[in-house]
């Protein structure tokens, strides 16, 4: 059934004291999306603010995470109007703009300000890791212009000890969706609001379950339960930016536009705290704590929510001469949580977040030193409790498959039916809705993960750059959360799968899986190289760092002409011809080879692009293949190629109908192939999505009307070399 969806929501915090001035100015924000529907619509707000806003003109637009190219863009009009007027303290969203929105599609939202604009009230994140936002001088309706420092424009939050992003003029995007989408929402004080626990938490939720979860923060920093914010002379506003109260607010807040699946409430510490350190004159004691969260459950089960409720963390402040009141405080209200029956699950931070030696103080390095915020290592440690909670498991599979891409992506090594094996469990895992089951299926993938790596031998992989030598251009060194598949100490190898000694080759490919590799190398890679070791070509698994994952196209293409050109120093061991290299692309795996094509080929070197890089033996045989068969991976519309150094190989291309993006994007190429004068070829199957090349070793059937693009592919290659001399 469709219905709207938060794609995202920031409650907006409201200071009562002007921040800053915006005049001639782009406000720039790029928000982290994860839904796939046919609307869209912003809620524009002015709340707080004394002062009527004027926002001459608004835009979004979908950015693709895979190519940072917009997708597509639509002014925002409210009720017809481009110019969007709000009144002091008016709230409203935008008209629908018929859009088809897919959940790779993050949104770009501009609003240029031309009149004089006082802020007074802003969304606001300090770990900036699902939206981000900035200001332009002037009108700039797309691309990049000269940035504003933000403290300029809004001084005040400039004196905030945390680096922080800030919007003004809405708060929230809505996706009209029939997908099944769960809503999440977390409900707190700062530690929710800076997003140092929810941002690792979103985004780990959005690679698991794309298109299926949307989460919306609902913190505001200082916020008590109890008690609205207290009156603070000397503080901006006298306080107001702390927000009411969460008993009070938590039906707007969370519940004004959506109904969450699931809320987390993590509130208490600054009710614990906030009486003594502001002068007033009596503070809640455990009992009035529980009172005031038995209130907001009820309130979630009233409106068909279920709630996750957390024990109140360590906070550290034992200098504060009344510490030991507030810690008594803290202490009386866990001991209710932890008691209580009414959540519909107990999440014990407390326990997890404090020093084993001293209940009374959170674990070293987990916060910014003052022994209550989460820092990232904190925020994370959060996120991998809550993860397993929301997704009701008690295994980290997401970790249990990153152990395995290894595996995955050298079959040639480990028993190929043990991989399938492996395969079918993790599809069938992410599809099981029984939490016993699942389990059952995870602990089996494990087992045979294990038993894998202690009874086979691996054989040395041939990599391709020396140690320390590799050309490199981004700054990768985390992955503790297993956003990508590879770990920044990957190093690109190749993996051989030859002819017997008695049969000669017909040439050779190098195959680059989709994706970032990992489980796709079995079929994409695999199981397709074995069928052309059938038809007599000498095969390779090119496991190089993926475009995006997190490289970049030069850096995955500066990998692929590094393969090329050692088959090609190599060609009298493997017994071919220099000249008939093919690469096979798949997806992602195609746009590696066209990097390869646009900065590696003919003349180019790769000291060109990597200044710093010292040439070897092999930087002396050319980069380019002599042909690439692009499988459901054609460059995606609208990207600029640049020809004029590049020798462009004859191109098959494969794709299926249902494939409707690969459709879109191949139109394009294929005609700019052809008006070059570039052999190409185009075969397109009827009923097939994206993806699923090689699927018979998956699911013993694979596809016989796509699969056909074997034979058609190996006519291509012996038509395309049959003119070529030794």
């Amino acid at each position: 059934m469709e219905e709207w969806k938060l794609a995202w929501s920031y409650v907006p915090v409201t200071y009562g004291t002007e921040l800053g001035v915006l005049e001639n100015v782009t406000q720039k924000s790029v928000i982290r999306n994860n839904l796939a529907g046919d609307r869209v619509k912003l809620k524009f707000t002015n709340v707080g603010n004394e002062e009527a806003m004027v926002m001459e003109e608004v835009t979004i637009a979908g950015k693709n995470r895979l190519t940072n190219l917009t997708d597509w863009e639509q002014c925002v009009t409210l009720n017809g109007q481009k110019r969007i007027f709000l009144n002091p303290n008016e709230e409203f969203f935008s008209d629908e703009i018929k859009v088809h929105v897919r959940e790779l599609e993050d949104f770009e939202v501009r609003i240029y300000f031309k009149e004089k604009t006082s802020v007074k009230t802003v969304c606001v994140t300090w770990a900036a890791g699902t939206w981000q936002s900035g200001f332009l001088k002037g009108h700039v309706p797309k691309g990049d212009g000269e940035s504003c420092v933000s403290g300029d424009l809004l001084p005040l939050l400039a004196g905030d000890i945390h680096q922080n992003q800030a919007l003004t003029g809405f708060c929230e995007v809505a996706v009209y969706t029939d997908a099944e989408v769960c809503t999440v929402a977390l409900f707190g004080d700062s530690i929710t609001h800076m997003s140092y626990y929810s941002d690792p938490l979103t985004l780990r939720l959005y690679r698991r379950l794309p298109g299926k979860i949307t989460v919306i923060n609902g913190g505001i920093g200082g916020n008590r339960l109890v008690k609205n914010a207290p009156f603070l002379a000397d503080m901006p506003g006298q306080g107001r930016l702390f927000g009411a109260a969460g008993v009070n607010r938590i039906e707007k807040d969370i519940f004004g536009d959506t109904v969450p699946d699931l809320v987390f409430c993590m509130e208490g510490v600054n009710d614990c705290t906030h009486s003594f350190a502001f002068g007033e004159e009596s503070a809640p004691d455990g009992e009035m704590l529980w009172q005031g969260l038995s209130s907001v459950i009820d309130l979630a089960h009233a409106k068909g929510s279920k709630i996750y409720v957390s024990t109140v963390m360590p906070f550290g402040l034992a200098d504060a001469p009344w510490s030991e009141a507030a810690e008594k405080i803290r202490q009386d209200f866990n001991e209710r949580i932890r008691g209580q029956k009414k959540a519909d699950r107990l999440i014990d931070l407390d326990e997890a977040m404090r020093k084993p030696e001293d209940i009374h103080s959170m674990q070293d390095g987990m916060h910014f030193g003052d022994g209550v915020h989460p820092n990232e290592a904190g925020g994370r440690r959060i996120a991998e409790i809550l993860l397993m909670e929301i997704l009701d498991e008690s295994m980290d599979f997401l970790k249990e498959e990153h152990l395995a891409v290894p595996l995955f992506e050298n079959p040639v090594d480990y028993p190929p039916d043990r991989l399938s094996k492996m395969a079918r469990l993790a599809y069938a895992i992410r599809e099981c809705g029984d939490r016993d089951r699942r389990e059952q299926m995870q602990k089996q993938f494990v087992e045979i993960r294990e038993e894998l790596i202690r009874s086979y031998e691996v054989k040395s992989p041939i990599y391709l750059w020396p140690d320390g030598k590799i050309p490199t251009c981004t700054k990768y060194s985390d992955n503790s959360d297993y956003r990508y598949m590879h770990d920044p100490d990957f190093r690109p190898y190749l993996l051989e799968m030859l002819l017997p000694e008695d049969e000669t080759p017909r040439g050779a490919i190098l195959a680059i899986a989709g994706g970032e590799h990992g489980m796709g190398t079995l079929n994409e890679g695999y199981q397709v190289m074995r069928e052309f070791n059938e038809r007599g070509y000498q095969c390779f698994l090119l496991n190089s760092r993926p475009n995006h994952g997190p490289w970049s196209g030069i850096e995955c293409g500066a990998d692929t002409a590094r393969a090329v050109r050692y088959v090609r120093a190599h060609a009298d061991r493997y017994r071919i011809r220099p000249n008939q290299i093919i690469l096979a692309g798949f997806s992602n795996g195609g746009i590696a080879i066209e990097k390869c094509i646009e900065y590696f080929s003919g003349s180019q070197k790769v000291e060109d692009w990597f200044h710093e890089y010292e040439p070897d033996e092999l930087d002396a045989w050319p980069g380019g293949p002599d042909l690439q068969l692009c499988i459901y991976g054609p460059r995606h519309k609208g990207t600029k190629f640049d020809y004029t150094n590049t020798v462009y190989p004859p191109t098959f291309f494969a794709v299926g109908r249902r494939d409707t993006v690969a459709i879109e994007n191949l139109h394009a190429v294929y005609f700019d192939l052809v008006q070059r004068g570039i052999p190409a070829e185009i075969h397109t199957f009827s009923g097939h999505p994206h993806g699923y090349a090689g699927w018979k070793i998956v699911d013993g059937i694979g596809h016989p009307n796509f699969d056909l693009w074997i034979p058609l592919a190996d006519h291509f290659i012996q038509n395309a070399f049959e003119p070529v001399q030794p």
